[in-house]
């Protein structure tokens, strides 16, 4: 028979494992539950230093790293809009891989003042949000057109 003091440790013990359980079951249902790519890419307005985008990765003249640079967060928020519109949901690398170079990829680094910066690569169908977070959009593909209209209306120059 268990003395009183060790029901006690078990019951702890047993309380801690479930509260552990549970909090692994919600951390896991939240990494893959789809949501917009929006809240994916969040940063605060206040640290905004600079958005460098690509639209295509095959079209980055010599010498620069993207397309197009700017310090303007209006240009920042409309990209945001833009991609709040696409939901995501996580996937694994190797799916991601599947696709990487087959079809045009682009990709946009957001600069911030005291933060490390956000680096997101994508194709039509799959975002890459570095380092390690792959998605697919569900509800795409990702409007190419668009994206060439942004570079276009922002200057194609860093």
């Amino acid at each position: 028979m268990m003395n009183r003091k060790g029901k006690s440790l078990y019951k702890t013990i047993l309380i801690a494992a479930l509260i552990f359980a549970l909090l692994f079951s919600v951390k896991t249902w939240n990494d893959n539950r789809e949501r917009s790519l929006g809240e994916l890419v969040n940063y605060d307005e206040e640290e905004f230093e600079g958005l460098g985008f690509t639209q295509n990765r095959n079209q980055i003249p010599e010498g620069q790293g993207f397309q197009l640079w700017t310090s303007d967060v209006t240009a920042a928020k409309e990209l945001d809009e833009f991609f709040s519109q696409y939901k995501v949901k996580k996937i694994s690398e190797e799916h991601y891989n599947k696709r990487l170079n087959k079809e045009p990829t682009f990709q946009y680094e957001i600069q911030l003042r005291d933060s490390n910066p956000i680096l997101v690569h994508g194709m039509a169908t799959r975002v890459h949000i570095l380092v390690g977070h792959y998605y697919e959009v569900t509800n795409g593909p990702i409007d190419r057109e668009w994206l060439v209209q942004f570079s276009k209306k922002h200057g194609e120059s860093s």
